[in-house]
């Protein structure tokens, strides 16, 4: 079973076009929310809920536009595979996928199919039961390496990755994401 999450930002509202997506899904789908001003918190506090059920699950942030079909694909994907993003483009250009070079992470290209990468934006991420049983109860708080403190998705696959789970995007999962204007690969 596939349990889905979504993080709405404190006094945000949710967009039109992400209300449309969640309308568009069968109703075969568990729906959580959690609100508050800070991302990893939120994050944590959905992970402990889902700690305690027998599924996996699928965080969709209130900023993304998607399909019925991205989220089968994930599910079938996480039959495969412990961690699965899809594709989704950042306010900078760059696609929310990132590999590690000298001890930290930097924004990287999308290929083509189901890849190996260091670290994506929790966006739109597939977690196995298998990770959840696994990690500790507050993974997406901030990992500090030096001078570079990792948001909650970087940090949050930097545990995953440590604790012997590969992160993989699935490029054939192509996201929007809403900002000013939805931006899409």
């Amino acid at each position: 079973m596939l349990v889905l999450a979504t993080i709405v930002p404190n006094d945000a509202f949710v967009p039109w076009d992400y209300v449309r997506s969640i309308f568009a899904l069968p109703p075969k789908y568990e729906f959580l929310t959690l609100q508050g001003c800070s991302l990893s918190n939120n994050r944590n506090g959905i992970w402990q809920i889902i700690k305690k059920r027998e599924s996996d699950l699928l965080f969709i942030d209130s900023d993304m536009v998607f399909t019925p079909e991205d989220v089968a694909k994930i599910e079938q994907n996480l039959t495969k595979y412990d961690i699965v993003g899809g594709l989704y483009q950042l306010m900078n250009g760059w696609p929310a996928i990132l590999d590690r070079t000298n001890d930290d992470y930097m924004f990287i290209s999308a290929k083509n199919g189901i890849f190996e990468v260091g670290a994506c934006g929790t966006g739109f991420m597939g977690i196995s039961r298998r990770v959840i049983e696994k990690l500790g109860d507050e993974p997406f708080n901030s990992v500090i390496e030096g001078n570079v403190t990792h948001g909650d998705d970087v940090s949050f696959c930097h545990r995953a990755r440590e604790a012997g789970f590969k992160v993989f995007v699935d490029s054939d999962i192509r996201l929007g994401h809403i900002k000013s204007q939805i931006i899409k690969p």
